[in-house]
This record gives structure tokens, C-alpha cells and sequence, in this order.
């Protein structure tokens, strides 16, 4: 699942909830301090991706958690779509551990998104 279809997949269940809320207003619960946690605020940096030091797994991950906002790049181009398995059209991408990343959309800087095969043809890194 990727932040896109979580967001479309929530945003329904959240206007479900309305509608019961509206109608039995819900009673507050005081939460647990002992096991909340904080989160700080996602920044670009966030989504800066590292073959070397990051397995394709993870790599994967951050794609699918942080696309559309605040993205991911690697070496100065967004990395759109990817896939831990085989697909047509995409550049097989070696990680760490020996772990293979398959991505599917990329765009380069002040270019249209392309295929990985497309950008495999004609982008020298």
C-alpha cells in the first residue's frame, strides 16, 4: 500500500466516522502517557535514499511511505514508483546486502517521469 491509496482508503472511512460521530458523539478516553510517542515533522531530507548503505527493502519502504510528499530521491532524482520484484520497463537498481530494487518510474532533474528502462537508455550516472 502507498501513502496515495492509504490516504483515498482513509479519507472514506473517515467521512463513515463523520456521519456516526454526528450521531452518537464519541466519549473521551484518556490516553496512555506511558507509551505515547512523538514524531517530529517530515522534511525533504527525510527522503533522501542511499543504495549503498540502504537495502532495496527499505529503499522500497520510503517510496511507498513518502510519495507524494516529501518524496524520494537518489543522486538528485525522484525515484516515483518502484517494485522488489521484477517488472517490465524498470532499472534494476543493486542495494546493500546484495538486494535488488526494480524501479519503475524516475524523473531527473527538469524532466518528465520516464520508465526506469527509458532512463536505463539514456542517463549515464
Amino acid at each position: 500500500e502507498t501513502a496515495s491509496t492509504l490516504h483515498d482508503r482513509l479519507a472514506s472511512m473517515g467521512g463513515e466516522l463523520l456521519l456516526r460521530t454526528l450521531k452518537e458523539p464519541l466519549r473521551p478516553q484518556e490516553q496512555d502517557h506511558q507509551v505515547a510517542t512523538f514524531c517530529r515533522k517530515l522534511t525533504r531530507d527525510d527522503g533522501i535514499v542511499d543504495p549503498a548503505t540502504m537495502t532495496a527493502q527499505e529503499i522500497d519502504r520510503c517510496v511507498r511511505s513518502l510519495t507524494p510528499w516529501p518524496g524520494v530521491t537518489w543522486n538528485g532524482m525522484k525515484v516515483l514508483k518502484t517494485s522488489l520484484e521484477q517488472k517490465p520497463e524498470a532499472y534494476a537498481l543493486t542495494c546493500k546486502d546484495k538486494t535488488t530494487l526494480y524501479i519503475q518510474t524516475i524523473q531527473p532533474p527538469s524532466k518528465k517521469p520516464m520508465s526506469g528502462a527509458d532512463f536505463l537508455r539514456g542517463y549515464t550516472l
